[in-house]
């Protein structure tokens, strides 16, 4: 529920509660309209997919372009372990025509030293069992042990791997495995702050070199990379103004104000999203195969 308690003043996600996921991160709860076609694709992912501030995400749009119904199962922070980790989700992406598996963020994997908690961003770090941020955990690391930064970020690839050629394969309809981002899969780290110098745009800490070991196991393959729309003026649902606040820092329990969406995709990348998944899924939905 946490983006409908945040953004409440500025879109309503519909949200729905799947029966069966009690206990899982998330409660089960994912973004509306509730499908009950017996007819369906199937996208998943995290917040890209979920579609933070925006009215028509990637999901509903292929939705109404193929005329099928589109479930989407985004989910905020989620990592290549969040939807395999429950049955239910794991029969619903089976019970599809077609999955659309977004790329995650590479934060939400545990390594030999942070352990993620609820297959999400967050997590403890095992030498002092104190709770924080993928964030706050790299950024301590590379302050006060630069030297480990790179074997805790490798380990943190290889898991990843891992756990998405996992994922893949326990998906038995076609899936296109589908990267959405400001930035083209490789891009230069550094070991520094602030962070983002070191894991790049989101997805975080994803390279090209693990899209080359992952996407074989997908049966197609879509790049999406733009920054069209970004910063994204939030407005009420009076179309003024408005602002957000984020919780900046576990640690210390701060907060931020934004009244720009500067990280999520905006409508405008949501749109071109679509425009480049639907020639692709024709190709596996069967009576939609026209140009």
């Amino acid at each position: 529920m946490g983006y409908q308690d945040r953004d409440r003043h500025i879109i309503d996600y519909h949200l729905y509660r799947i029966p069966g996921m009690q206990g899982h991160p998330g409660g089960g709860v994912f973004r509306g309209p509730k499908v009950t076609a017996a007819e369906y694709i199937t996208c998943i992912g995290g917040a890209q997919t979920f579609g933070c501030y925006c009215e028509h995400p990637f999901p509903a749009l292929l939705g109404k372009e193929l005329s099928v119904a589109s479930l989407n199962l985004g989910s905020g922070g989620a990592g290549p372990t969040f939807h395999q980790s429950n049955p239910v989700l794991m029969s619903l992406t089976n019970g599809a025509r077609l999955a659309i598996v977004q790329m995650y963020s590479g934060r939400s994997i545990s390594n030999s030293r942070f352990h993620i908690t609820h297959h999400g961003m967050e997590g403890v770090d095992s030498l002092d069992g104190r709770r924080m941020t993928a964030a706050e955990f790299f950024k301590e690391v590379i302050v006060n042990e630069p030297q480990s930064v790179m074997r805790l970020v490798n380990k943190t690839r290889r898991n990843y791997v891992d756990a998405f050629v996992r994922l893949l394969r326990s998906i038995a309809v076609p899936k296109i495995l589908f990267w959405f981002s400001i930035r083209k899969p490789q891009y230069k780290e550094s070991v520094e702050l602030p962070i983002w110098k070191l894991w790049g745009a989101f997805p975080q800490f994803v390279n090209l070199e693990m899209v080359d070991e992952i996407r074989p196991h997908a049966d197609d393959y879509v790049e999406c990379v733009s920054d069209i729309g970004l910063p994204q003026l939030l407005l009420d649902r009076n179309g003024a103004p408005a602002s957000v606040k984020y919780r900046y820092d576990l640690l210390t329990d701060t907060e931020t104000v934004q009244t720009h969406n500067t990280y999520y995709p905006s409508p405008e990348m949501h749109a071109l999203a679509s425009r480049m998944l639907v020639p692709v899924c024709r190709k596996y939905l069967p009576g939609y195969d026209r140009p």
